[in-house]
């Protein structure tokens, strides 16, 4: 092994020389250099296995010395070895190509052990040709074995060498294709100029990355994700690394994911569930190439197809709910995903030639099944794509059937209301507002001569019980109004004077923010004549009263359910009865409870079975004899005779069976139609009370999102409520920060005080859009308006106040911009040196300045409204009206500068110039007006002087003349010197004038 050693210490170099020859385990030759120019001398006449190199040398060191070996080719080892280095010496040395770096340091048997170890370790390194040859292979494999399509390009752009990847891609064969440019071979002509672009980019250097469209050998289309690398030798670019991956498939997947949203958008717009169910079908079809689908939803105990793309399956087919794939996916409400149907003990196809499936469950009531006669033909993606889809349909499903049950149950009401075989009234505040047919036969009376009257006027005056009727109605009203129903015996009072004793249940209710109370009487005059029907269900009715207690009591359905059926066995000896409930979306009859009988608790039976379905849909209560003789009836046991059907308000049906022939009778009924009463009763006051939580629920939504404060609070600063608008806008984290405050200080503004506030509120009962500017814990102020009402006890004293608080901040600031420019313009108009009026389109003055007062004569206050043209003198009038219409018409047509004559509040006429401008985008115009009139006066002077200078002139020229014959004439010396004196007064005369 040749080692070149570079130090300018003598000694070392002898040291290091003599250690590392006589080492027993390597064969060394060491040769030794005192610098960096004489190691490159000796390169040129040797070549070695290793450089050992100081770094301190003179001229060259050793970090000078790597490089030039570096730059002239040499990459055999080279240690830096020094006593001279720092850190940053050391990282330079390896960034430059170095191999090790050693200190010298310690002791120096061991150094030069360590370096020998060290120099042996980078030659063996540096020797070791296979691991090249090793990463050669490598990167063969790679290139030959990648499943990306790769290429070699030159800088021509022609193809250098070819994957079997790219060929497959593309349907070349890869010899064939060496030499040709590649985009002649598999670019698309719409794709020529951005291929170009590509091409010249990654020549440019820069590595590029797109996703495009390219064509095959046979002309056919396909996207790729293509990715450019320049390849550089030497900092020298000869060519570009291209490789290509087939991203058909997920575009293909992206279409359809885009599609599926689309039909999402045209789910929404069906009406009926068979329209989403076909429509959805289509969708699958069309999108997902489901070439046979079904919607099977479970009724009872099968599966009733509803919507079918199938050779053999057909609307209204009918499978066991239970059995195959559909089952489980029902029963688990979970997907499917099955590739080969013959591997799936489950799987029962309805054609055994299917070979692939997807099952996916329609919420709780249902499966979507798509099939193939292919194996594998569905993926992860399909199911992702058709469970997108039928989530979708649920949530579809569900609009449409709460939009369909509301109406329906609208209708229902009312039909029962018609026909419901009891009087029922509607109260509000004592008086009926509304009432049934039944009332009318029960009381013999028209409706119009019910409504709107007090139920005292239909009683005597006083009932059995020795109390008042007026003063008993009010106080039962009272506690159906507190949410309390009442049921009760009431005896009333026809016109014609006939008393009718009556049973009463009062149950209040809300609608639309009024309170109603709904009054359900029904005559029990015939029954209480019967003084031993009424001994023999005295006792029955003390229990079902004390049942009716008890039913008071509970919280939950079930616990109601429970008492019923208890009591009509324990009071009423039913011993065989169900209570069912109805579930109209099912068209089902829920049995909630049974005692015995053929029906088990859970079980589901047709909406319209028998008296059950009668019983419902004609909410009234029936009295089956014989039912082997009643064409209506359908017992559930050929051994069932007669039968109480009786109905619990509008939810479901309570019905008692017995095997005999005529078991019931009208007491029966009775008895159990008053348990059901209040079984009805109760049941309507927990949904009441699940209803009144579901408001409660959604206001406290509205309170907790509102965009202005929502607060109420006691007159003492007690803050009971607020929601997070109010802290935020206060300037406060949270509402309880603020509720920590007191609210007596935070209330304070900057133009009211607390106290004030309470004082409105004792006087008025509420404040109205009042305004207030808040100092803010910041130091910014918040500028609020406010509306509250006082809340007041029965004893008339404030409890606490409602109020909501808007922030009009960014308002107030605008105005006060807005009035600071109004103060700006309005000093301007009134300090301008003319007389100045802003008229509007009708040439009524709306504006007028101080000058404008001066120069009429009007108080500004008594100009204003009125018309400018009551100003003008009659002659000018029409003139100014014309021009006033052409400047709103064309304003380039009317003169901006003309002179009028204006009349003052004296009558006083004055010559004025007046100068007309539009204000931009209104339909005013700013006059300014000047007083000529003395400036006229000057000029109708200066006319009549000038007349009378003319006339003097002419009459001087005549004398002269006159004068100057004269002068010519034989003339004694006194005539002379008295037409020279003449002369010379027209001289001066004529001087006078000039």
């Amino acid at each position: 092994m040749d080692i070149l050693f570079a130090d300018d210490e003598e000694n070392l170099r002898d040291l290091i020389k003599r250690y590392l020859e006589k080492s027993d385990d390597y064969d060394l030759d060491v040769t030794t250099v005192a610098s960096g120019e004489e190691a490159l001398e000796a390169f040129e006449e040797k070549d070695y296995d290793v450089v050992v190199s100081d770094y301190k040398m003179e001229p060259i060191d050793g970090i000078d010395l790597l490089k030039e070996l570096r730059e002239k080719g040499h990459d055999i080892p080279f240690i830096l070895f020094t006593g001279k280095g720092r850190e940053e010496i050391a990282m330079e040395a390896l960034n430059l190509g170095a191999d090790r770096y050693v200190k010298k340091e310690g002791d120096p048997e061991k150094q030069f052990e360590f370096l020998m170890e060290v120099i042996a370790q980078e030659v063996e390194h540096y020797s070791t040709k296979s691991e090249k040859r090793l990463q050669e292979a490598y990167f063969e494999q790679l290139f030959e074995n990648s499943p990306e399509g790769i290429v070699l390009l030159g800088n021509d752009d022609r193809i250098i060498q070819a994957n079997k990847g790219f060929g497959d891609l593309f349907q070349y064969d890869r010899e064939e294709i060496k030499g040709k440019h590649i985009n002649d071979l598999i670019v698309p002509e719409e794709k020529i100029s951005e291929a170009n672009t590509l091409s010249e980019v990654t020549l440019s250097g820069e590595k590029k990355k797109v996703e495009t469209l390219r064509k095959r050998k046979d002309g056919s289309k396909v996207d790729v994700s293509i990715v450019g690398f320049p390849i550089k030798l030497k900092e020298e670019q000869i060519g570009v690394f291209g490789v290509y991956r087939d991203v058909s498939e997920r575009k293909e997947r992206e279409r359809k994911a885009k599609e599926l949203y689309k039909a999402s958008s045209r789910l929404e717009s069906c009406s009926s569930e068979e329209e989403v169910f076909e429509t959805t079908l289509q969708s699958a079809k069309d999108i997902l190439d489901f070439t046979s689908s079904s919607i099977m939803i479970a009724e009872e105990d099968e599966f009733v197809v509803k919507a079918a793309i199938a050779k053999n399956v057909e609307v209204g087919d009918r499978t066991s709910i239970d059995e195959g794939i559909r089952g489980l996916t029902l029963q688990n409400k979970e997907s499917y995903l099955v590739e080969d149907l013959s591997e799936c003990s489950e799987a029962k196809p309805t054609d055994q030639k299917f070979k692939s499936a997807i099952s996916i469950p329609i919420g709780d009531e249902g499966v979507f099944q798509a099939l193939s006669y292919e194996l594998n033909y569905f993926d992860e993606f399909d199911l992702e794509m058709a469970e997108a889809l039928i989530s979708h349909v649920v949530q579809i499903i569900q609009g449409i059937r709460s939009e369909r049950e509301i109406q329906r149950r609208e209708e229902k009401y009312r039909t029962i209301f018609e026909s419901a075989n009891d009087a029922i009234f509607v109260m509000k505040e004592y008086k009926f507002v509304d009432c049934n047919k039944k009332t009318e036969e029960i009381f013999e009376v028209e409706r119009e001569d019910i409504l709107d009257r007090n139920p005292w006027e239909f009683s005597p005056e006083e009932q059995p019980d020795g109390r008042k009727s007026k003063e008993k109605a009010k106080e039962m009203m009272d506690k159906a109004f507190d949410e309390e129903p009442q049921f009760f015996e009431w005896t009333h009072q026809k016109p014609d004077g006939t008393l009718m004793d009556t049973e009463v249940s009062l149950n209040a209710y809300e609608t639309r923010g009024e309170n109603f109370v709904m009054a359900v009487v029904r005559d029990i005059t015939e029954r209480k004549k019967t003084k031993q029907e009424l001994k023999e269900s005295k006792e029955k009715i003390e229990k079902l009263h004390e049942v009716a207690t008890k039913l008071e009591g509970c919280k939950e359905e079930s616990e109601v359910f429970d008492l019923t059926v208890e009591a009509a066995k324990e009071i009423l000896d039913f011993n065989d009865l169900a209570l069912a409930i109805a579930d109209e979306s099912s068209e089902k009859f829920i049995i909630k409870k049974t005692l015995r009988g053929e029906y088990e608790d859970g079980s589901r039976v047709p909406i319209d079975t028998g008296y059950l379905g009668r019983t419902y849909s004609e909410n009234k209560s029936f009295l089956v004899s014989d039912s082997q003789k009643d064409e209506v009836a359908e017992p559930a046991s050929e051994e069932y005779r007669s039968a109480v059907s009786v109905p619990i308000g509008d939810m479901g049906v309570f019905q008692a069976i017995s095997d005999e022939k005529d078991h019931f009778d009208q007491q029966d009924l009775d008895m159990a139609e008053t348990l059901i009463s209040h079984t009805n009763q109760v049941l309507k006051r927990i949904k009441s009370e699940k209803d009144l939580r579901e408001r409660e629920r959604r206001f406290r939504n509205i309170f907790d999102h509102a965009l202005v404060g929502i607060y109420r609070t006691t007159p003492d600063g007690e803050l009971l409520a607020a929601n997070p608008r109010v802290a935020e806008m206060m300037g406060y984290d949270s509402v309880e920060e603020l509720r920590s405050k007191d609210l007596s200080e935070i209330a304070d503004t900057l133009d009211y005080s607390r106290e004030e506030f309470k004082n409105i509120m004792e006087e008025k009962g509420k404040v109205e859009g009042f305004e207030g500017a808040h100092l803010l814990p910041d130091g910014s102020v918040l500028y609020t308006i406010e509306n509250a009402v006082a809340v007041k006890d029965e004893n008339g004293k404030i409890k606490y106040y409602d109020g909501t608080m808007q922030d009009i901040t960014e308002l107030k600031k605008t105005q006060d911009e807005l009035k600071k420019s109004e103060n700006k313009y309005r000093a301007i108009f009134e300090n301008t040196g003319t007389a100045t009026v802003i008229i509007d389109g009708e040439g009524k003055i709306s504006l007028a300045n101080r000058k404008f007062e001066r120069l009429t004569g009007h108080f500004r206050g008594g100009v204003e409204g009125e018309s400018f043209l009551d100003f003008v003198v009659e002659e000018d009038k029409k003139r100014l009206k014309r021009f006033h219409e052409l400047r709103r018409e064309d304003p380039e047509s009317a003169p901006n500068e003309y002179d009028f004559q204006g009349l003052t509040k004296q009558g006083k006429i004055k010559d004025l110039h007046v100068t007309v401008n539009m204000i931009p985008n209104t339909d005013r115009s700013i006059i300014s007006l000047m007083d000529i009139t003395e400036k006229k006066e000057i000029m109708k002077s200066r006319n009549r002087y000038k007349s009378i200078v003319d006339k003097m002139d002419s009459m001087l020229e005549m004398v002269e003349s006159h004068l100057h014959t004269l002068s010519k004439s034989d003339l004694g010396p006194e005539q002379k010197e008295q037409l020279d004196k003449l002369k010379k007064i027209i001289e001066k005369n004529k001087g006078l004038r000039e």
